[in-house]
């Protein structure tokens, strides 16, 4: 059946042409086709199609390298190298969230088949609606929080060092099951109170009640995490205060602490780098999610395929947070070539 006879009877907002029917009314002439659309949604598109898939995979190679390196390979485990490791497993759910679960399966493969293949989980059950919102609330989520906690470390480290420099990396471990959990709690309201609601004449998975109050704790805390953001940006600043005073004086840092000043300044120097990649690569995402409700159909669908393509660049991260791995951990590069070479990474430590 072609496109124009199956979306007129499709009940939910979301469809499998979604991306097609707008270049199909201008090819058709069909009364206020939109131009925009037709051109947002072929970037969409083909960004989810083709492109994506590529991103998925290197993402799932690289981060699962990294993983293995901070977590099992890296030879002295501090607190800072467990949460990085943490880190990247939350890029990992994050991406399987984005990637797996919700642009390729709803938005590539029907693109890709003229909408004959497709799996759209907001328009299917109200259990996988459920489901689909449990992971697409707790992996930004956890990320974020995650990336709050290494900062919060890192930040009572360097202002109390006494108390805090000299813990063991077993309160690292604790720290990411307390960040998991309070990100799990954080995430269950939105998939418990979700259902099938209307919106523009169509059906959306969201949650009952007042629309507007679960849309700003969405913006918020979950899918778009702005608070988090906007913490993360603080510690940065704090961080960033700390560093640049530590760069006028480190001269004697260097002369009074040794390779501990120093290895407290590059400490603080790649995660700050890191803080800024995902705060860079998020923000955008998070600020498309803050699609006002008086918006018109065109206005929203602007604002989604923009989100769409922003969630898209942001998979990215991996490969700039590897790149910083790469050049300012020795370590960390050595462990990750003997892993590309299949190698003994203890006789290449030793060596």
């Amino acid at each position: 059946m072609s496109t124009k006879q199956n979306i007129t009877n499709y009940p939910f907002y979301t469809n499998p042409w979604t991306l097609l029917i707008d270049c199909e009314n201008i090819r058709y002439g069909v009364v206020n086709a939109s131009q925009r659309l037709c051109i947002l949604s072929t970037i969409d598109g083909i960004l989810c199609a083709y492109i994506l898939p590529i991103i998925t995979i290197c993402n799932f190679i690289l981060n699962g390298i990294t993983v293995i390196i901070f977590l099992y390979a890296y030879p002295r485990k501090t607190r800072q190298i467990i949460y990085l490791g943490f880190l990247s497993i939350s890029d990992i759910i994050n991406c399987i969230s984005v990637s797996v679960i919700s642009l390729l399966p709803s938005k590539g493969l029907p693109y890709a088949t003229n909408g004959q293949i497709y799996f759209i989980p907001t328009a299917s059950t109200i259990e996988i609606c459920k489901f689909f919102k449990t992971i697409t609330g707790f992996a930004p989520c956890f990320k974020t929080n995650m990336l709050i906690t290494t900062m919060l470390d890192r930040v009572f480290s360097i202002f109390t060092p006494i108390k805090y420099g000299k813990l063991s990396a077993k309160y690292a471990w604790f720290c990411v099951l307390i960040t998991f959990l309070v990100s799990l709690a954080l995430t269950m309201p939105m998939p418990i109170y979700s259902e099938f609601v209307e919106r523009i004449g169509t059906l959306i998975c969201w949650p009952t009640g007042d629309m507007r109050a679960w849309g700003m704790y969405s913006v918020f805390v979950l899918e778009s995490c702005l608070l988090q953001l906007l913490i993360n940006a603080f510690l940065s600043l704090v961080l960033l205060g700390k560093v640049y005073f530590w760069i006028r004086q480190r001269r004697l840092i260097v002369n009074q602490n040794g390779d501990e000043g120093t290895a407290q300044l590059s400490a603080c120097a790649i995660l700050l780098s890191v803080s800024c990649i995902i705060f860079v690569l998020t923000i955008p995402t998070g600020l498309s999610f803050c699609v006002p409700q008086s918006l018109q159909y065109e206005e929203t669908r602007i604002f989604e395929s923009i989100r769409d393509i922003f969630m898209v660049i942001g998979q990215l991260q991996v490969l700039f947070t590897t790149t910083v791995y790469w050049f300012r951990m020795e370590t960390y590069r050595r462990l990750f070539i003997c892993i590309l070479k299949c190698k003994d990474y203890r006789k290449e430590l030793k060596s």
